[in-house]
């Protein structure tokens, strides 16, 4: 992932991802510093413990030895180039929560390995104040000189209530705690801040985007799942940081640096989810290292293997339970990602950049809205801005009306309160009144609906109901 970012930020092939912030493959900065803040973690973990592996080797010929010590420095090398290119991947993209989140899994792991020996918790410590006061003065420095050449360093000493960035995601939470106080035993539902956000946020609050997250964890759990959501969300948590604590606590000191591994790297992704969202690659992650914090929890318990009953005979019971294992995995993999792939994959072909939909791709649009549902009313709204009526033959027209009338009303249905379906069946319909005036009808009932679901987004709303009372009128 770091190799793939660099090649292309540095321009070395023409490769996707290009740019002043380091995105890699995943289309946005701040998922790639995510995702690497969690890898260096590891690195790092892993790094340490092969230093702290407890016990004495048994006796072993000296070609053993010898193959063994070089696989370990082969395998420290790899961790060691790992961590680096995190660490420089991580720097350009520029990602603030993603270096909070590093900073405080680093404190997290440096706690941990601090548990030794006198000398190595002094150069640990040494070693620790020399980057800390390295890393200032440089900041300071940059500071001092514009803090141009680096856009980390300028972004970092811009952190403050008057940065952009800090405003949005602070009239973000403010929306968000509002939208909790209406509902706050069950919220508005899971992926609903959207209508939150078209409910509360007001245009004094100087945004220039909308969100459809809250972007910060605490604050999202509260406003769509309510305080019963909120409290799974911190209950889960908490249990994850005992079965970390009691991983350290009882293992040697190699199982000990690992356990230390994971807590620090759960513990930067929490920190940083205060400043950022879910994405399907943190989630990835969160799932890996929640699933090791269960495996320790559950080591030593009573319900092993041999306990459990054997119907079909050793052998053909492990058989069994291997079909059963890929069926259910062929078949998630199948529910929950190729076709969601399939969709995108369809609706690539023919969801337009700059230029306009005609039928054609209307009709691939709703192909792939057809192969994973789901997916939608993402490929719907994309539909209602992009189609341009005024460019179509009679034939093509009539039939684009019956099938932009069908799909605006299947994704009313799936989402009732997301202000941004009439918003977009309001250009739609004002595409189609470049052919037939009457549209302009449809159109303002579009934003009146609008109005209705997010009163504070709709700018020169009146003067739209004064533009199109004067077509009516024939003005």
């Amino acid at each position: 992932m770091c190799v793939w970012g660099l090649i292309a930020h540095y321009g070395f092939f023409d490769q996707p991802g290009a740019g002043d912030r380091l995105r890699g493959a995943l289309g946005n900065p701040t998922y790639l510093g995510a995702y690497l803040s969690i890898n260096v973690l590891i690195g790092a973990g892993l790094l340490a413990r092969s230093y702290r592996r407890a016990g004495t080797p048994p006796a072993e010929s000296g070609a053993t030895l010898v193959g063994r010590n070089i696989r370990r420095a082969c395998l420290r090398a790899f961790w060691l180039v790992a961590v680096a290119l995190g660490l420089w991947a991580l720097w350009l993209t520029t990602s603030r929560g993603a270096l909070i989140g590093l900073g405080a899994g680093a404190l997290v792991l440096l706690f941990a390995l601090l548990r030794g020996r006198p000398l190595r918790r002094f150069a640990v410590v040494i070693v620790l104040l020399a980057c800390v006061g390295a890393g200032g003065w440089l900041a300071l420095a940059d500071h001092e000189r514009g803090a141009g050449s680096d856009s980390m360093l300028s972004r970092v000493a811009a952190i403050g209530l008057d940065d952009p960035s800090t405003q949005r995601r602070l009239a973000a939470i403010g929306v968000g705690l509002r939208g909790f106080a209406e509902r706050p035993v069950v919220g508005w539902g899971p992926e609903n801040f959207v209508v939150v956000w078209g409910r509360y946020a007001r245009p004094g609050l100087g945004l220039g985007e909308h969100f459809d997250h809250a972007h910060n964890k605490l604050v999202e759990e509260l406003a769509t799942k309510g305080l019963l959501g909120f409290l799974a969300y911190a209950l889960l948590w908490a249990a994850l940081a005992r079965a970390i604590y009691r991983a350290v606590r009882r293992g040697d000191d190699g199982e000990s640096t690992l356990a230390a591994t994971v807590g620090a790297a759960l513990a930067a992704l929490f920190v940083q989810n205060l400043f950022l969202l879910d994405s399907p690659v943190t989630t990835m992650q969160f799932a890996l290292l929640a699933a090791f914090a269960v495996c320790r929890e559950l080591r030593g318990t009573p319900c092993s293997a041999a306990a459990l009953p054997r119907p079909f005979g050793r052998v053909l019971g492990r058989a069994v339970a291997m079909l059963l294992v890929v069926a259910l995995t062929a078949a998630t993999v199948y529910a929950v990602a190729y076709r969601p792939f399939s969709a995108a994959r369809i609706a690539g072909d023919y969801v337009p950049g700059t230029t306009v939909a005609p039928r054609a791709s209307l009709i691939g649009i709703s192909r792939a809205i057809d192969t994973f549902p789901p997916l939608g009313n993402l490929l719907r709204l994309r539909m209602f801005a992009a189609v341009d009526m005024g460019a179509m033959s009679a034939d093509d027209f009539s039939r684009t009306l019956v099938m932009i009338e069908a799909q605006g009303a299947a994704a009313v249905r799936a989402e009732p309160q997301n202000w941004r379906i009439p918003a977009m069946l309001a250009l739609a319909y004002r595409s189609a009144a470049t052919r037939d005036p009457a549209y302009w009808v449809r159109a303002n009932e579009q934003v009146e609906r609008m109005s209705a679901l997010a009163p504070g987004l709709v700018a020169g709303v009146d003067g739209m109901d004064a533009t199109n009372r004067r077509r009516r009128s024939g003005g």
